[in-house]
């Protein structure tokens, strides 16, 4: 059970849009990354400052909120990803790049993933890291408590 304490500790991974957008929105459930990680749990989704625009308009987003934090969602796993797996799972990941066959990548596999009311400014920063959370109002924390469940 997600308490806000977990919520005050939880570490954030910074996310370009608009994969940070299609993930908190549930239209993709799996960030391909080229580092694994031991953490699972719950994991803050910031967004970066740069926009993927190729991948925007292929999604068709509009605006997109950048630099801070959109929501959370939970780290369920982090797979190795084979060239099988990879295309096995692109309605789950999105990516449209060819599968590299010089570099391991890994399908960080998320559920649970809840959009704060307001989108908040936070800095981010490289691999997982503790987020500035100073911006996000107490009451967006009990929301997103009620939200998980």
């Amino acid at each position: 059970m997600l308490t806000i304490d977990m919520l005050r500790t939880a570490p954030a991974l910074s996310i370009r849009q608009p994969w940070a957008e299609l993930l908190i929105s549930g239209r993709k459930d799996i960030e391909v990354r080229a580092w694994t990680d031991r953490y699972r749990g719950p994991l803050w989704i910031h967004t970066g400052t740069k926009i993927d625009d190729l991948a925007s308009s292929r999604f068709g987003q509009g605006t997109l909120f950048t630099g801070g934090l959109i929501g959370i969602a939970e780290l369920y796993d982090i797979r190795l990803l084979t060239r099988h797996l990879f295309h096995a799972w692109h309605s789950r990941h999105l990516d449209f790049s060819p599968f590299p066959f010089d570099k391991e990548l890994y399908g960080w596999i998320f559920s649970k993933m809840v959009r704060l009311e307001q989108p908040c400014s936070a800095k981010g920063a490289l691999g997982l890291y503790k987020p500035d959370l100073s911006n996000v109002p107490p009451n967006a924390l009990e929301e997103l408590l009620r939200e998980w469940r």
